[in-house]
């Protein structure tokens, strides 16, 4: 999760849900390239506020 409230990490969690929060990783610096090449490497998605982000996933989907 980038950009999300720890509340809503915790709520996740409580749920159930595996979470990974970026900021707990230290990947919260990273840029977002380094984000989404960890999420598929990891069978992982990405849950953020990020406008862009979006756009850039399909963009790196379109790459292979």
């Amino acid at each position: 999760m980038k950009n999300i409230s720890p509340r809503a990490v915790s709520f996740l969690r409580g749920k159930g849900t595996g979470v990974t929060d970026a900021k707990e990783r230290k990947w919260h610096a990273r840029e977002d390239e380094y984000l989404l090449e960890k999420a598929c490497s990891e069978c992982c998605f990405i849950l953020t506020h990020d406008f862009d982000f979006g756009t850039l996933a399909l963009a790196h989907l379109k790459k292979g």
